[in-house]
């Protein structure tokens, strides 16, 4: 009985809540066709084409369509206002779309005509956004809860020209010093020189005492971007003295037949060697201050 008093005075403290407090809550979405675009030219030319953007939520949206160069690697995607995001234009570039409804959007890829061959990875960038409402209830509280949605719809071009396929190591960063039992970073900074995009696969070998192990990364470098190869090792308890460590990165537009290769050391110094010139400071320390256990112990004879 007292518990349904309970739930009974918690019901209408809800209903009151409810009626003191409007919610505006609006669930959006946006769909779009095609989901990319692929382009293989075989001469510099314009192309042209549709791309249909649907309102599938309740809630109209205001929609913002942006062009983005593609810059990916093995961690990071990032989208930049060159290259190819200024050969592609939009049209419209700004609408609204009701619930349910839809429009169709006109994209001409404009290729500069002193541009050579090389692979291109671009990106048309559709935001929408539920634009602001208001609430000019008197004495009620009004929460709005507003969610954009992003769509991207990648776009790949093939340009004719020469194929040249070229990558260049900029960098290495192998510490030079490890203690066992210690992680290191092994990274390798490369940058595409070529025209061509680059599938890369990095297999670098540990070597020395008490290891024998090979790490593989994987990563794909478009023309003009760079990339870094990043591998993690770990020492095991009783490694040390010098290890080799060899980097062989083969690379290729569809096949990796090219490959760039270095070498570095890394010095273990084993962390029992330190815990045991540890205990040797220790004991030597008590010995010349002759310093006296606390605990004593007395054996008595009968």
């Amino acid at each position: 009985m007292l518990l349904r008093s309970y739930l009974k005075t918690a019901g209408i403290v809800v209903l009151i809540l409810i009626s003191l407090t409007t919610a505006v809550w609006g669930s959006s979405g946006l769909s779009v066709s095609p989901g990319s675009i692929n382009i293989t030219m075989q001469k510099l030319q314009v192309d042209q084409g549709t791309i249909s953007v649907a309102n599938i939520g309740n809630s109209p949206l205001n929609v913002t369509m942006n062009t983005k160069r593609i810059m990916e690697n093995s961690t990071t995607t990032l989208y930049a206002d060159d290259g190819i995001a200024k050969w592609i234009t939009v049209n419209p570039a700004q609408f609204t779309l009701a619930p349910g409804a839809s429009k169709t959007v006109n994209y001409t890829i404009n290729i500069p005509a002193n541009v050579n061959y090389y692979d291109a990875m671009g990106a048309i960038q559709i935001i929408g956004t539920p634009p602001n409402s208001t609430n000019n209830q008197t004495g009620a509280i009004t929460t709005q809860v507003k969610q954009a949605v992003a769509v991207l719809v990648p776009i790949t071009l093939g340009l004719p020209g020469p194929i040249i396929q070229s990558l260049s190591l900029t960098s290495d960063n192998v510490p030079g010093i490890l203690l066992s039992l210690m992680s290191g970073n092994l990274q390798y900074n490369v940058k595409n020189n070529g025209t061509v995009k680059a599938q890369m696969t990095n297999n670098v070998t540990v070597t020395g005492l008490f290891e024998n192990k090979t790490l593989q990364t994987n990563g794909t470098v478009f023309p003009g971007d760079s990339d870094t190869l990043n591998s993690k090792w770990t020492s095991g308890f009783f490694d040390m003295g010098f290890y080799n460590v060899e980097s062989n990165i083969s690379y290729g537009r569809d096949q990796q037949t090219q490959n760039l290769q270095t070498k570095s050391t890394i010095f273990i110094f084993p962390i029992w060697i330190i815990i045991l010139i540890m205990l040797i400071l220790a004991v030597w320390v008590i010995r010349k201050k002759d310093i006296k256990s606390p605990i004593k112990i007395k054996i008595e004879k009968k």
